[in-house]
């Protein structure tokens, strides 16, 4: 696919064809000397031989989800990475967002560094790989989620039984935001409402790596040592701590013993 992606560009764009973002390997037979005409050729000649290499094998089943998981991933905005197909990043936009991107896609030269200083992270980096330009870097999820609360392994939600539309039709209900942008009408919400999956928190107010820290500090100045903490966000509204605490009081026992009248 990259192959046949990477041929519409060279026929299109041939001048700025350096600036595709190979994910899988540069072509084997095309060199930067080669014309337009030749380039496609090369471009050809590896697709017919990945055509007549090809194999019939029944995949197992674990490995067909992974498949399926995979491509669920790519489209999302998240997902999208430079040089996927734009289909991806349209099927993860708001509809409301969607109407437009193909539109800014087509804009006017002069008009595109303008869209991308207004234009979303996930926006803009889609729009930078169609139009060839260099793509901003991808924003780190660890940085994302001290602001964000992420649910536990083990949350109902990531049961492959769940259905994580019912999950985001109940979010976006919970945050007060339009269901109508999102493609999300009467009937998608009287399906989430029977499911009884907990609705996560988008913001949080605490980093748990935070409260480790103060919670390790706090024991600390009471004299224990020692200290293993480990905290982490509740998905159900309010949080509920439980400590394990080991005293060695042999030094206590010590003194006492010796402070014994044994007359």
């Amino acid at each position: 696919q990259e192959l046949t992606d990477y041929k519409r560009v060279v026929k299109l764009d041939f001048k700025h064809r350096g600036r595709y973002n190979f994910k899988y390997g540069k072509p084997k037979y095309v060199t930067d000397d080669m014309d337009r005409k030749e380039t496609i050729t090369a471009i050809n000649r590896e697709l017919s031989e990945i055509s007549s290499d090809r194999k019939v094998e029944k995949l197992p089943l674990n490995a067909i989800k992974a498949i399926s998981y995979k491509h669920a991933a790519e489209q999302t905005m998240y997902g999208y990475e430079p040089g996927d197909d734009v289909r991806n990043i349209m099927a993860a936009l708001p509809k409301k967002e969607r109407q437009y991107f193909s539109k800014l896609v087509n804009a006017p030269e002069e008009e595109k560094n303008k869209i991308l200083r207004i234009a979303p992270s996930y926006l803009r980096r889609a729009l930078e790989s169609s139009w060839g330009l260099e793509v901003d870097e991808k924003p780190s999820l660890e940085a994302y989620f001290t602001k964000h609360a992420l649910p536990g392994e083990n949350w109902v939600g990531w049961r492959e039984d769940s259905n994580l539309e019912d999950v985001k039709v109940k979010v976006i209900n919970a945050n007060g935001l339009d269901p109508g942008e999102y493609d999300i009408w009467t009937q998608n919400k009287v399906n989430a409402d029977k499911v009884n999956i907990p609705v996560p928190k988008i913001h949080k107010k605490n980093n748990p790596s935070m409260v480790e820290a103060r919670l390790r500090r706090l024991l600390e100045n009471t004299g224990f040592d020692n200290i293993n903490v480990s905290y982490s966000n509740s998905i159900s509204g309010g949080n509920k701590t439980t400590m394990d605490i080991k005293e060695d009081q042999r030094d206590e026992i010590s003194e006492q013993i010796q402070n014994m009248d044994l007359d």
